[in-house]
């Protein structure tokens, strides 16, 4: 449908027909592509608000039956089920006129969101064999173990918050040995920027480590260390010497780096040093491994960590009933530039935490905060929001301490919304 010259605007009614799919509409309006599209609560302010942040020009108007029937639908549906998944695929796939791959997810104003796929059947080709809907090649990966663990491996990094792991593997599957200099170079090429190694050598031999590791129950790795340089294993080598196996695998690799490039803003990260992007999510895991903090991922469970002279507050908004009443902390948004937060219990101004949290710009000492509405969602623990660095503005009370940060930047009135919603 268009507007027709000579006309102002145009008027769409749509009728639902099955009210049982009625959650699809907000899902629809809101976009698939943004990092909130499963947050019942982001749908239910979208649908409330009739959809007040579409395109200048463009309104919904809901009425009051149709609005209240997907207000229930959102509250009674698990966003995961297979039933919500089954929709979505076949609404891609109908859209795109053939079976969605991997890179449709890029290029489609209109695709769903990728995590839940992966989530659920812990890849994509497992994904097209739950929707009945495999291809000869698809078959051929579900029939090689090596391949699909592998593809499965890729696929869980999605999003990548760093591009080396995936850079030394787009070389490795060439060349088999790789050096940080090639990593380098291939970076340079990649995102068209000129990279000091000296500054990145150290996350890329911890990326090398990690290739080297096996993953999860998982018992083979990508490859070894030896003399500084990444070597892919024989057996992941013959994988990929299958040009069509080796096809499947490259896009994967470009899946990765083409969605950092869109999201995390490389020039930053290669060229200034900035290794966060305000209002995107990381897991503390992300974060030992970009800030180096030598330790074992996982070993990071408490609302405050360190790393250097960075440290890291976690907040969950809306505490879980799990968790006991000596830790349910008192932390909320003052206004959108201001947020109070209760330390640990242990902290108090005389303590050497308290004093650096007091004096930290004196100190050289950042202070990140990361917050998020749930621990879960439907299962699945959720990552936390960057909100940026904060400053120092007061504090009273002892074990625990009542600290006023000042945000950097202010938050954005939408997001600040759904925050505190």
């Amino acid at each position: 449908m268009r507007k027709v010259e000579g006309k102002e605007f145009v008027t769409i009614l749509d009728f639902i027909g099955n009210y049982q799919k009625s959650f699809v509409v907000p899902l629809a309006l809101s976009g698939q592509i943004n990092h909130k599209a499963f947050d019942k609560d982001s749908l239910r302010v979208a649908v409330t608000h009739e959809f007040a942040d579409l395109p200048a020009g463009s309104y919904v108007d809901l009425d009051p039956i149709t609005q209240k029937e997907i207000l229930d639908r959102i509250d009674s549906i698990k966003m995961n089920s297979t039933d919500m998944l089954k929709s979505l695929y076949q609404q891609f796939k109908n859209e795109l006129g053939r079976s969605p791959e991997i890179l449709d997810f890029l290029y489609c104003e209109q695709s769903p969101s990728l995590t839940f796929f992966i989530y659920k059947y812990q890849s994509w080709v497992k994904t097209k064999e739950k929707m009945n809907d495999v291809n000869e090649l698809d078959q051929k990966i579900l029939n090689h173990p090596l391949m699909s663990e592998i593809v499965e491996r890729l696929e869980n990094q999605f999003p990548i918050k760093w591009p080396y792991d995936f850079i030394i593997l787009e070389l490795a599957f060439l060349q088999k040995n790789v050096s940080d200099t090639d990593v380098v170079n291939q970076l340079e090429k990649r995102f068209a920027t000129k990279i000091d190694l000296e500054k990145h050598k150290t996350l890329i031999r911890q990326s090398m480590a990690r290739l080297a590791n096996r993953y999860k129950k998982q018992k083979w790795s990508f490859g070894k260390v030896v003399d500084d340089k990444f070597v892919l294993n024989d057996d992941i080598l013959a994988v990929t010497e299958d040009p069509e196996f080796y096809r499947y695998l490259k896009d994967r690799i470009d899946y990765g780096i083409i969605e950092f490039r869109r999201t995390y803003h490389p020039e930053r990260f290669l060229t200034k040093g900035e290794k966060l992007t305000l209002y995107q999510n990381y897991t503390r895991n992300d974060l030992i491994f970009l800030f180096e903090a030598g330790v074992k991922e996982g070993s990071w469970r408490e609302g405050v960590s360190r790393a250097g002279n960075h440290y890291f507050l976690f907040v969950n908004l809306n505490k879980s009933e799990k968790v006991e009443e000596h830790l349910q902390y008192k932390d909320y948004f003052i206004d959108q530039r201001h947020f109070h937060w209760q330390s640990q219990n242990q902290t108090s101004h005389a303590s050497s935490v308290g004093q650096n949290y007091i004096y930290h710009k004196e100190r050289g000492i950042h202070i990140h905060l990361f917050v998020r509405k749930f621990d879960q969602m439907h299962g699945m623990t959720l990552p936390f929001m960057y909100l940026g660095e904060v400053d120092y503005v007061s504090s009273y009370g002892d074990k625990p301490m009542n600290i006023k940060w000042r945000l950097h930047h202010p938050v954005p009135e939408d997001l600040y919304i759904d925050l505190i919603r």
